[in-house]
């Protein structure tokens, strides 16, 4: 403590008048000649050591003990009065030895707000939990108090990616916040404001996105709902927000019309109240759904549009997540080389801020680069980091499902073919679990790829044309691409060779129109392998496999390229 602090202590009231500054200044400097303390420079003064700090501290009463640490945690107040943040962990120490509950709430609370804005979720987890015991032992457990608090934990949960412990804190903070009192509109303890007239919509809004993230679209929505019927008239940004998470569960069931619509709703509001964190929310949310459409374009310049609003906003994980999505747009147009450095960008970040529910996001899509690139052992080791995440909680069940279906593509490039079918089986599970129409389809097309593969023709044929259907229905233009694709290779297996040739043109001539230019490759080297088979060999299929081979070595497909150029040599 400085000599100047110590006089300011005094004028101030924290400490008395009696024993006088002077005077303690030179009690501690006998002190220091004594070896009990050290004098720091700037007037500072420290213990020796811990051993006499304890043999002393544990000679005082209780009762002083208490005061000591009150007057220290006033002092440590006056003194940080315009910013507390930084030494909310502190006083909730001192405050705590004081028993002084009251505040023990208020910096428990600032504390676990601080250890969230570092994504230090144990830390977090245990500041709260500070919080709810002092109210327990102040006999608070019912007030808006501890409604806000296991609100703010449920929050902290959802952002470790620990979905049920979330969606759990969630139904507490509700419960409660349905049988306070509304008459009392603020929390006595805690520093945080909320706005009484949506907090009911904004809780049921939070449950629904639990159940999205565990994939469960249709309980999410099943709130959503009650969440629109809770809002009040002229709600504000609040029903950006929930209409925002509509469209998302809406498109992850494949319904791409409804998300169409609710985000297109989400992103009027946002707009309108000008308001950049729900506008970049909501353009988020819109490209999701164009992505499922096939309309990339249109995708990549609402993301764009997110992106400049999370970086005014200075939002790194909005940023983030935001760079992925980017990275899948590029990725499903074929353009490796693009969506590669957007997937690094993301995964640094969440690196940095441990982030695991993203980085198992990012490991199944950076997989995906190297299963193209022909890269498989790398691309096995991403894809088996997302499953070990999904078995440590840390992941969505919907993307272990695709990692495993990617494992099964990774044996069958090894001709492994009953691990692939392994795989296979334990990704489906997950993926009919989520109930996700869209990727149940793109599952079925990796199954007739896998029958084709163990030579039961009949069987891949029948599934074919199942899916076909399937997905014609779903009105999903990159799958379609695939399944049209996949039931000419089919058709070829069967000798049926004018109808495969059907099929594959219009795999290629669909995936020109979304500019799938990867799948547009793939499709004429099946195209290509048709025509051989038919002796229809001639200058315009020579152009065609011309075009594939220029697209392959653009994006890098080493896997497809020798492939294509094997059938080049073929041809002659």
């Amino acid at each position: 403590m400085k000599k100047h602090e110590l006089h300011e202590l005094v004028n101030s009231g924290v400490l008395q008048k009696k024993p006088d500054p002077e005077l303690l200044l030179t009690e501690l400097k006998a002190l220091v000649n004594d070896g009990f303390l050290q004098q720091l420079p700037n007037e500072f003064f420290a213990f020796n050591n811990n051993l006499t700090w304890e043999v002393i501290y544990e000679t005082l009463l209780f009762a002083e003990r208490r005061n000591l640490h009150n007057l220290v945690a006033k002092h440590i107040e006056i003194f940080n009065k315009q910013n507390l943040d930084p030494v909310a962990d502190l006083l909730l120490h001192h405050y705590k030895e004081a028993n002084n509950w009251e505040k023990c709430v208020y910096y428990a609370s600032m504390a676990g707000d601080r250890a969230a804005g570092m994504y230090a979720i144990e830390d977090a987890i245990s500041s709260y939990g500070h919080a709810l015991s002092s109210l327990e032992t102040i006999k608070e457990i019912h007030g808006l108090d501890y409604c806000l608090i296991k609100e703010h934990i449920g929050d902290v949960y959802l952002m470790g990616g620990q979905l049920q412990e979330s969606c759990e804190a969630f139904q507490i903070a509700l419960s409660i916040w349905v049988n306070t009192d509304k008459i009392i509109n603020k929390p006595k303890y805690v520093p945080w404001k909320f706005s009484n007239r949506t907090q009911e919509s904004l809780l049921c809004r939070k449950i629904a996105i639990t159940f999205q993230e565990l994939s469960k679209y249709d309980e999410s929505l099943e709130w959503l709902n009650k969440a629109i019927n809770k809002l009040p008239n002229r709600p504000g940004i609040v029903a950006s927000q929930i209409y925002a998470s509509k469209s998302g569960s809406y498109y992850r069931k494949g319904q791409l019309q409804e998300a169409f619509e609710w985000g297109k709703k989400a992103l009027s509001i946002a707009k309108r109240l000008n308001n950049s964190k729900e506008t970049a929310f909501a353009h988020k949310t819109l490209a999701n759904a164009y992505m499922w459409a096939g309309k990339f374009d249109q995708a990549i310049k609402q993301l764009t549009h997110a992106v400049q609003c999370y970086e005014e906003l200075e939002d790194i994980i909005g940023i983030s997540t935001t760079y992925n999505n980017i990275g899948v747009c590029f990725h499903l147009l074929g353009k490796l080389d693009e969506a590669g450095p957007n997937y690094a960008k993301a995964l640094d970040v969440c690196r940095m801020l441990h982030n695991e529910v993203m980085m198992a996001v990012l490991n199944n899509n950076l997989g995906e680069i190297y299963l193209v690139n022909g890269q498989l052992e790398k691309a096995i080791n991403h894809f088996e980091l997302t499953v070990a995440a999904y078995n440590k909680g840390k992941c969505e069940k919907s993307i272990s499902g695709l990692a495993l279906v990617n494992l099964c593509r990774c044996n069958r490039a090894i001709n492994n073919l009953s691990s692939a079918e392994e795989y296979l089986k334990r990704g489906q599970v997950l993926l009919k679990e989520v109930g996700s129409d869209a990727l149940i389809a793109e599952s079925e097309i990796d199954l007739i790829e896998l029958k084709l593969d163990q030579k039961q023709l009949k069987n891949a044929f029948k599934l074919g044309q199942e899916t076909l259907e399937k997905i014609k229905k779903l009105n999903l233009p990159p799958l379609l691409v695939r399944a049209e694709r996949v039931v000419g290779n089919t058709l070829v297996a069967i000798k049926d060779i004018e109808n495969a040739k059907y099929h594959l043109l219009e795999s290629i001539n669909l995936s020109k129109k979304i500019n799938a230019e990867h799948e547009e490759a793939k499709s004429i080297i099946a195209y290509t392998i048709a025509c051989i088979q038919s002796n229809t060999q001639n200058k315009k299929l020579n152009r065609l496999l011309e075009d594939a081979i220029a697209i392959l070595e653009n994006i890098g497909a080493e896997f497809d390229l020798a492939q294509a150029k094997e059938l080049q040599s073929k041809l002659g």
